[in-house]
């Protein structure tokens, strides 16, 4: 049995984890326990098999990585060798040690002067003959097909997760080891190229090629500092390094066949990787080449034609000069390659460089190429599904009449709740119900839509209730549905769509001084200065949730206020807004020495409370350092499914 660790692919933090590896294996173990999965190396340093790595891809889906340990033989002098399998590719795990007679082009490592036994070192032209059978020195497509396959899971720590856990010295304040998370175990062995150097700082192994005119190959060459490994380092072929061998089952090697003047200029492809017979030799393929293998040969049977390869449209041109024509595939325009967009492929959907395209109708029996609307893509908009709700591209859309036709418009969030949940009732009280664009949640006869932390700590409804997010507890109230958490003192925290809110200014002394001029210092670790969007969103979710009230600003929009009605607003806002200390009581005057009761509104308005935004304008003319407005802090998190 396998155990699978998954991981999600994010900004790296390789400088972090390289300067201490005990840092990365103990972040990989926790992360392994809460997600339910185990590791090698986690807690039980007796297991000898490492597990499957998963990730989560670009489209969030999980995709796993098959790790397989295993050993074998070398039936030309008996020697044992530990494997490794990834994804059915099988790589040893050890330096190659066969020595042929005669030593041509090869000596052990303490024969080149390493302090211990690594392996053989081997020549270039040695190399690429010295694979016991079955196996081959690995390609270039080989060897970046292990590195990509790694960055999936540990971002640019791949070289990381498959270096040695020791042997490696530290670089400055960087820990040279690494994770051997899968047994790969690349030891820094150094390299002989004149004399024998970089033992403990460097390891480089030779790969599948040609030299090149002036004599130089390439390997892949492993580091101690932030490099990690630099693919493709040219070496004098005169150089010995270090082999590590391929499998020929499952990859290009297992179908190459014999390269000889029969078989000069053969293409053979697989799994991506390509190879063509010259000089006796299977090398690299060119571009050119593996176009003409994928597409066919351009020549005048196929000139102007249009074939896709790896999601890239390419036109076969070719020219004449002094009557010898020459074929070449090049990368299409657009019109070549959608084609002809007419009544007879209306609606035809094709993509071009990545980006789909709709033969649209513009009117007048005239047609083109666009990129799909609503309109395109949902069905048609008529009486029989008018306020329907649909979603595209992430958006939602609703079927009404525009004047006399009927059209697909975009839809407010009121038109997605009227039109798409039911009403929101006593007896429904806390219930969450799914709809195109989102989750929302029946509160005192209205629907709200579910905020960061409900999102995922699920619904406040028994008081007292504990739950953790992003390393706040919060505690239910269920009088009024809301989670809250305690930042410091009186200072709580609630939660509004995606935004975490401070519910008091934050106070410097006597005043606040401007963000502006003195920086963000002013907010804990991990908060900001709300910018004038994130009041203005504020507003609107209220205004959403029966609370009359508007957002206004003072005329240089230097400083946003709150203008907060009590009519008509909900028992549920009001709350909030006593959580928010906005409500005016002699209380919040005391703590607030400049909120101002706007004259036209005594009536009605409970109160409004200058604060600063983050808006490049705050600072205009000094309005934020004069004493008369206020910081509050927010987190914020984008949306609910990012903060995951």
């Amino acid at each position: 049995m396998h155990a699978t660790l998954l991981f999600f692919r994010g900004k790296s933090l390789r400088r972090f984890f390289m300067k201490n590896s005990f840092a990365k294996s103990f972040v990989v173990c926790a992360l392994a326990g809460v997600l339910g999965a185990a590791f090698i190396g986690c807690g039980d340093d007796s297991s000898t098999s490492p597990g499957n790595l998963s990730f989560v891809n670009e489209e969030g889906d999980v995709v796993s990585i098959e790790i397989k340990s295993g050993s074998f033989k070398d039936s030309r002098d008996g020697a044992s060798y530990s494997t490794v399998s990834i994804d059915g590719i099988t790589w040893m795990t050890e330096n190659l040690r066969y020595i042929e007679e005669g030593k041509s082009g090869m000596e052990t490592s303490k024969e080149a002067g390493a302090s211990k036994d690594y392996g053989v070192l081997y020549s270039f032209d040695k190399a690429l003959s010295i694979c016991p059978a079955g196996f081959h020195l690995p390609t270039a497509a080989e060897w970046r097909n292990l590195f990509q396959t790694m960055e999936n899971v540990y971002g640019d720590s791949s070289a990381w997760a498959l270096k040695s856990k020791s042997g490696w010295l530290p670089d400055d304040d960087i820990d040279g080891n690494g994770g051997d998370v899968i047994g790969f175990s690349v030891e820094a062995t150094g390299i002989k190229n004149g004399g024998y150097r970089g033992e403990g700082e460097h390891s480089a192994f030779w790969m599948y090629g040609k030299k090149d005119k002036d004599g130089y190959a390439t390997g892949v060459r492993f580091d101690n500092d932030d490099v990690d490994y630099t693919f493709a380092e040219f070496y004098a072929s005169r150089a010995r390094l270090y082999v590590r061998c391929v499998s020929d089952e499952n990859t290009l090697f297992e179908i190459l066949g014999k390269c000889d003047s029969t078989a000069e200029g053969n293409v053979v492809g697989k799994n991506g990787d390509y190879m063509t017979c010259k000089d006796s030799l299977w090398v690299s393929s060119t571009h050119k080449e593996i176009l003409n293998y994928e597409l066919g040969t351009c020549d005048s049977a196929l000139i102007d034609s249009v074939r896709t390869f790896n999601d890239t449209a390419y036109t076969c041109k070719v020219s004449v000069s002094f009557g010898v024509s020459t074929g070449s595939w090049n990368v299409s325009t657009k019109g070549e390659a959608l084609g002809k967009c007419s009544q007879e492929n209306a609606k035809e959907f094709k993509k071009f460089q990545g980006t789909e395209y709709v033969c649209h109708e513009i009117g007048g029996s005239l047609y083109s190429w666009r990129i799909p609307t609503a309109e395109d893509v949902l069905e048609e908009c008529n009486e029989k599904i008018q306020y329907k709700v649909e979603t595209f591209n992430d958006t939602a859309y609703i079927c009404k009449k525009f004047y006399s036709k009927f059209e697909w418009l975009h839809a407010s969030e009121e038109e997605v709740i009227k039109n798409s949940l039911p009403e929101c009732t006593e007896s429904k009280r806390g219930t969450v119900e799914k709809t195109k664009v989102g989750g929302f949640v029946c509160i005192d006869k209205y629907w709200r839509r579910l905020n960061i932390v409900e999102e995922n700590l699920g619904i406040c409804q028994k008081a007292g209730a504990t739950g953790k997010f992003d390393g706040f507890t919060f505690t239910c109230d269920e009088k009024y549905m809301l989670w809250k958490a305690t930042l410091s003192g009186d200072t709580a925290l609630v939660a509004v769509d995606s935004v975490l809110w401070m519910t008091e200014n934050v106070y410097d002394g006597k005043y606040v001084y401007s963000p502006l001029a003195k920086g963000s210092t002013s907010c804990p670790a991990g908060f900001t200065i709300p910018t004038e969007e994130t009041w203005k969103s504020l507003s609107e979710t209220l205004r959403k949730n029966g609370q009359i009230h508007e957002l206004f600003a003072n005329q240089d929009s230097s400083y946003y206020g709150l203008n907060l009605y009590e009519k008509e607003a909900t028992e549920h806002n009001l709350y909030l807004l006593e959580y928010f200390n906005i409500v005016a009581s002699s209380k919040n005057y005391k703590q607030a020495p400049a909120m101002e009761i706007s004259p036209q509104y005594q009536d009605v308005v409970s109160g409004s409370v200058w604060v600063c935004s983050s808006s490049e304008s705050n600072d205009w003319a000094g309005v934020c350092s004069s004493g008369y407005a206020h910081i509050r802090c927010v987190k914020e998190y984008g949306t609910s499914e990012e903060s995951k």
